[in-house]
């Protein structure tokens, strides 16, 4: 026959036993919390909680937890990501390392507490760029191109001390039937907006053939030619040749004991 008392101490203690058990499943899957989330185990209880130790009140960050667990287990989410429980300025993605809210932890990132205010990740400012790109020509600053030759322009490098992939703009009008003069601009500009100094090319378009005709009048000599080519006198016929930038057809020289050589280009 049972001893009544001795069944009654038995009924308490397993009902003790379980209420432990429940206790303890409890336990163990609040402290799985941190690990549910990117970077949860860094400051694991104090993500969610005033005392970094764990259990009593909840931080904000830990109250918009609760909320998100009413719709599931899963409770990291891009939306849980995306809120600011704190109200420092930096969403709960961007203090746990995983911006988008995908689960996954980027690396290097600067781990701080979403829902403590004071605690945030240091932004560093890139340096401020006040120097501007530099330019450099490449092939001659003056070109010669007989009329209806195509053009390929040699272009400009450009470095400068932060960017590494600007490019250049070019401007000018080039008319490679039309005998003349050209000018090209090269520019280039970097992303904080400080604006190279210009570089410039002279392009010549002479003509296929000219004739310089020289007549001889009193003590000068007359030189005459057609189209819009470059007068060009020089000591030797070797060059160098110089420009004689205000001649035009006809253009008389006073004759002297100097030796000049004339060619229109």
């Amino acid at each position: 026959m049972k001893n009544p008392a001795w069944s009654q101490r038995v009924g308490k203690l397993g009902m003790t036993l379980v209420l432990l058990l429940i206790g303890h499943s409890t336990l163990s899957a609040r402290s799985s919390f941190p690990s549910m989330m990117p970077n949860g185990m860094v400051n694991r209880c104090a993500n969610c909680h005033v005392r970094s130790s764990g259990g009593g009140p909840r931080n904000a960050f830990g109250q918009d937890v609760a909320l998100a667990l009413r719709q599931g287990p899963a409770f990291w989410t891009s939306a849980l990501a995306a809120l600011d429980s704190d109200g420092d300025g930096f969403t709960n993605g961007e203090e746990l390392g995983d911006p988008d809210g995908d689960g996954v932890a980027l690396e290097g990132m600067n781990v701080t507490l979403p829902g403590n205010a004071a605690d945030f990740p240091i932004v560093v400012s890139p340096p401020s760029d006040t120097e501007a790109p530099v330019l450099t020509l490449l092939g001659l600053d003056s070109i010669e191109l007989i009329q209806g030759t195509p053009f390929v322009d040699p272009g400009v490098s450009v470095s400068d001390n932060l960017d590494t992939d600007l490019t250049y703009t070019v401007e000018g009008d080039l008319d490679i039937n039309q005998v003349g003069s050209y000018t090209l601009i090269y520019t280039a500009i970097d992303q904080a907006g400080n604006l190279a100094a210009p570089l410039q090319r002279l392009i010549h378009v002479i003509p296929a053939e000219t004739t310089l005709v020289t007549r001889r009048e009193s003590n000068q000599l007359v030189l005459s030619w057609e189209g819009q080519g470059r007068l060009q006198v020089a000591t030797s016929p070797a060059g160098p040749w110089s420009d004689l930038t205000t001649a035009t057809s006809p253009h008389a020289v006073t004759m002297s004991q100097l030796v000049q050589f004339y060619r229109v280009r």
